[in-house]
């Protein structure tokens, strides 16, 4: 699981302006030079605790993203965007002077008007991203319940390709989560899936559990399906891998994809809880039953 700490800068404003201060996106720089860098002794009393904290937790590998986050209530802007870009790095290169063994994913955001809506409409709205998707000589089966119609077929990633960069974590909407990122690491698996998909995409369709898609509507007309609209409440990690791929992927790519439409709040609610409550499996299972391990298991019982 992806442990994150969040480095934050707040501002508010008494009266409307067009952006908040650039300015004060870029004291994150000097917030991360005194919580990472500078020695514990000359930190200010009322940073210390938190300090010895944060670096502790990274030394132990208990933190795997630092987050940097710029909240106010002006509109977004491309001057704080670049401030905190540079911050950014600020906190990518700090992190690799001071804490070189541990492989710590950065980011950062900016939390102002817009992206404040955006949030509260998540949570009214569970489908934001309102496309027309359409998927030509299409395949599938569809099954329907009480209150649910759902299209079972194969997704071009391609066109998921489009939709992450078109979107990014709007896809996300209906989830608990979004994309965790991919580290190169054998135990990380969404560098695997970016692997799958670069190396073996004729293969992908039966490596990848697929995805779980939330639509306000889907028809099949001859062998074409068109699809209004849609949030992927399983499968972030998949999308997320598949749309940060440097350059389209191959045509030959294909992921298994569920659609349902559904109009009960209630059921809609818990087709997203059942569908990100599966048992967490951790890259060292897949060892537990090779050849090496069974025979030591074996020996051990001599």
């Amino acid at each position: 699981m992806k442990k994150e700490a969040i480095i934050a800068q707040g501002y508010v404003s008494k009266e409307f302006k067009k952006e908040a201060p650039a300015n004060k996106a870029s004291d994150l720089n000097t917030a991360i030079v005194w919580l990472l860098a500078r020695d514990i002794k000359d930190v200010p009393d009322r940073l210390r605790s938190a300090a010895k904290e944060l670096r502790q937790k990274i030394s132990d590998g208990e933190i795997t993203k630092i987050s940097l986050w710029y909240s106010h209530n002006s509109p977004e802007s491309k001057n704080v965007q670049q401030e905190l870009k540079s911050a950014e790095s600020t906190l990518s290169s700090t992190l690799k002077n001071h804490f070189r063994d541990h492989d710590i994913e950065c980011s950062y955001l900016e939390i102002g008007l817009n992206t404040v809506n955006t949030w509260y409409s998540s949570l009214t709205i569970p489908i934001l991203v309102t496309d027309k998707i359409e998927i030509n000589h299409c395949v599938g089966f569809e099954t329907a319940g009480p209150d649910w119609n759902s299209f079972t077929t194969s997704f071009p990633a391609d066109k998921l390709w489009d939709l992450y960069q078109k979107h990014n974590t709007l896809l996300f909407s209906a989830n608990v989560r979004d994309y965790l990122g991919s580290r190169k690491a054998d135990s990380n698996i969404n560098n695997g899936i970016k692997e799958t998909a670069s190396n073996t995409p004729t293969q992908f369709f039966v490596y990848n559990n697929g995805i779980t898609a939330l639509t306000n509507k889907f028809e099949l007309s001859q062998d074409k399906l068109t699809v209004m609209g849609i949030s992927i409440v399983n499968g972030a990690q998949t999308t997320g891998a598949i749309g940060s791929l440097k350059s389209k992927p191959s045509a030959d790519l294909m992921i298994p994809i569920r659609f349902i439409k559904c109009s009960n709040p209630e059921t809609v609610s818990d087709i997203v809880k059942y569908n990100n409550s599966q048992n967490k499996v951790n890259a060292p299972d897949f060892r537990s039953n090779d050849d090496v391990q069974k025979e030591l298991h074996k020996s051990s019982k001599i």
